[in-house]
């Protein structure tokens, strides 16, 4: 009888030694999931943050693209009104157009943009330039900023001649044909999103001349004093200014990026609960 007691006692203290190895097995592999949970959205929230704080120091947060060019007294005029609104910083013209840009056999497209010593984003993305030097950019000079995977793709360095096809024809007694303009890299940048691989800079006087605008604008550069209020504001000045102009803020023009990011938190998120649930 007692050999029977000796043995389940045995079996017992067995048992209770299994059980408390599984719980701690389990309490332990909860608390590296929640870690691992906790750690990976903290470095992607901060990697969102990251990406949006360099967005924003080189990219206007409001855009306005009127469908007739604006004359420097219109300009103005709508700039003196829109600094009068809330939350507005500066005012800078814009000037822009898509184009291709052609050097070593390669083609690719991006948006040409206006930039002076006036501009915020001057100073932005003197920052992030990883080549040249913003003094390049002088006027009359031709040069262009474009990202380092642009540069990459086209196989141009600093000095390098590249071919930009404007969206315009040139009419001449044997045909029409694309207008082009040669130009030099003056710099590389790279801030770390699709601006990246999609925008060159040029000197606003420049892309006047070559886009035969005179003195012209196509719109307006705000920046905001609070930019994460960029989406609120376009709606209020659409209100506001009764002109036909397309109003884009930075959160409309970079919404695929941010989807693209927003996705993975929850993915990643949803992937390490389960981990959670199943310790």
């Amino acid at each position: 009888m007692s050999f029977f007691i000796g043995l389940r006692y045995t079996l017992s203290k067995r048992d209770q030694r299994y059980i408390s190895f599984v719980s701690m097995f389990s309490v332990g592999s909860m608390a590296i999931g929640v870690a691992a949970l906790i750690i990976v959205l903290s470095v992607m929230n901060g990697f969102d943050k990251e990406i949006k704080g360099r967005l924003l120091k080189v990219m206007p947060h409001l855009v306005v693209i009127f469908d007739d060019t604006l004359t420097p007294k219109t300009y103005l005029q709508l700039r003196n009104s829109v600094l009068d609104q809330g939350n507005v910083e500066t005012v800078e013209p814009l000037v822009r157009s898509f184009a291709m840009l052609s050097a070593n056999g390669q083609k690719v497209g991006a948006e040409l943009r206006n930039l002076n010593s006036d501009n915020p984003a001057f100073l932005g993305l003197s920052e992030n330039l990883i080549e040249g030097a913003l003094s390049n950019l002088d006027q009359g000079n031709f040069g262009v900023l474009i990202g380092s995977p642009m540069a990459r793709k086209l196989g141009v360095v600093i000095g390098d001649r590249i071919t930009l096809v404007l969206p315009s024809l040139t009419v001449s007694p044997v045909g029409m044909f694309p207008r082009t303009k040669m130009v030099h890299v003056a710099g590389v940048f790279q801030v770390g999103a699709q601006v990246d691989a999609a925008t060159i800079m040029m000197h606003q006087r420049d892309i006047q001349k070559i886009l035969r605008l005179g003195n012209n604008f196509h719109g307006l550069q705000i920046s905001l004093t609070d930019p994460f209020l960029a989406e609120a504001n376009r709606k209020e000045f659409e209100a506001i200014f009764s002109l036909e102009a397309q109003w884009i803020s930075w959160q409309q023009s970079m919404a695929t990026l941010f989807r693209a990011m927003e996705m993975e938190k929850r993915v990643v998120g949803l992937l390490l609960s389960v981990i959670i649930g199943v310790a």
